[in-house]
Order: structure tokens, then C-alpha cells, then sequence
């Protein structure tokens, strides 16, 4: 299993040290710790969690889709 610094996920994630601690505070992002100093990621379930987490332009077309037809069924009854 490879692991991960703090550093090294913040430059994946593109995201800041303060995004990162709020992350893994709400459950969302795993992590082992190693002692009270050592905190690291392992690498799979980081790139399970951006694949998981990303929207693509298909899903995008799909909530369009589902939000029109939502909005057309609203219209009906009114």
C-alpha cells in the first residue's frame, strides 16, 4: 500500500492544508495515523475518492434532464 503525505494529497487534491483537515474531520477523506504528528493517506482511496467525487459532463447532462423534467411535471399541475 502506498501512502501519502499531507503535502502530497493538498497537490492532488489541489486544495489547501485547512480543506484537507476539515475533509478528513467530516469522515470524507481516509487516513491513518501514524502517531499524534504522523498523519498519512494511502494513495488508492485517495484516487477512489476523486473518481468517486467527480461529475462529469454526462452527469451533468443527466441532472439537466432530471431537473427539466421535474420542473415540467411542477408546470402541469399548476
Amino acid at each position: 500500500m502506498e501512502l501519502l503525505k499531507t503535502k502530497e494529497v493538498c497537490e492532488l487534491l489541489k486544495i489547501n492544508k485547512q480543506t484537507l483537515f476539515k475533509l478528513m474531520k467530516q469522515g470524507k477523506i481516509p487516513y491513518i495515523k501514524l502517531s499524534d504528528k504522523c498523519i498519512r493517506f494511502p494513495k488508492d482511496e485517495i484516487i477512489a475518492y476523486l473518481r468517486k467525487n467527480t461529475i462529469t459532463s454526462e452527469t451533468k447532462i443527466e441532472d439537466e434532464r432530471r431537473v427539466r423534467e421535474i420542473v415540467g411535471r411542477i408546470l402541469k399541475r399548476l
